[in-house]
């Protein structure tokens, strides 16, 4: 009997694999959203680990309430031989936004990456939570996108200037599927990692019904 098709991401050497976490007040598990960055040749740090986590406070946490909070940010940091290495920094900054009530956790603000390449493999999306408020979002779902939209895309640019001058590109990693007991590794032609040159606003918000018909 054959076995379930099996999923493997390709992280390649001199990429990072990003897992930028959130928590909620009075919730024991935290959120993230991940996202893959090219490192370059020098070893990465946790010091550019912190510039990434910033890029996102500086940019964001005016918009969050002060019970959600950006927390850890970790790193996969895929080597030329043996297990990535894992880098974290561990952080706790609240949002400062205290004006206009924000809506359930169960509602997110839904953020497609873009690529210059067409096609379904080098689109990308995460799911930010903590952002949406009564304010900016009707009754029936609609986000004032243009409201958000500068603040990723000033998210995506300040990545690129990390304090070393490494240019840390934000990426598009990619998968295959495979079966039986072995992996057999990347099949020939696979693609290497994407850029991404865009993150936008959808202009509908993401509740977990909408994902889950996905």
């Amino acid at each position: 009997m054959s076995s379930a098709p099996r999923t493997t991401k390709v992280v390649p050497n001199t990429f990072a694999d990003i897992s930028q976490f959130f928590t909620l007040d009075g919730d024991p598990e935290p959120m993230a959203i991940t996202y893959g960055i090219n490192v370059g040749d020098p070893p990465f740090t946790a010091g550019q680990l912190a510039e990434c986590r910033l890029a996102y406070v500086t940019n964001l946490t005016p918009f969050m309430p002060p019970f959600y909070k950006v927390g850890n940010i970790r790193a996969s940091v895929a080597q030329a031989v043996g297990d990535p290495a894992i880098i974290e920094v561990v952080a706790s900054t609240a949002g400062t936004d205290t004006v206009v009530p924000h809506i359930p956790q169960n509602s997110a603000l839904l953020v497609s990456k873009g690529t210059a390449l067409g096609g379904r493999r080098n689109r990308g999306r995460f799911y930010v939570p903590g952002l949406l408020n009564e304010g900016v979002v009707d009754n029936v779902g609609n986000v004032s996108a243009s409201t958000y939209q500068p603040l990723f895309t000033a998210f995506l640019e300040d990545l690129l200037v990390e304090a070393n001058t490494n240019v840390l590109e934000m990426v598009l990693f990619h998968s295959y599927e495979w079966t039986g007991d072995v992996d057999p590794g990347p099949p020939p032609g696979f693609p290497a990692p994407t850029v991404v040159t865009a993150l936008t606003v959808n202009g509908r918000i993401a509740t977990q019904r909408r994902r889950l018909r996905r």
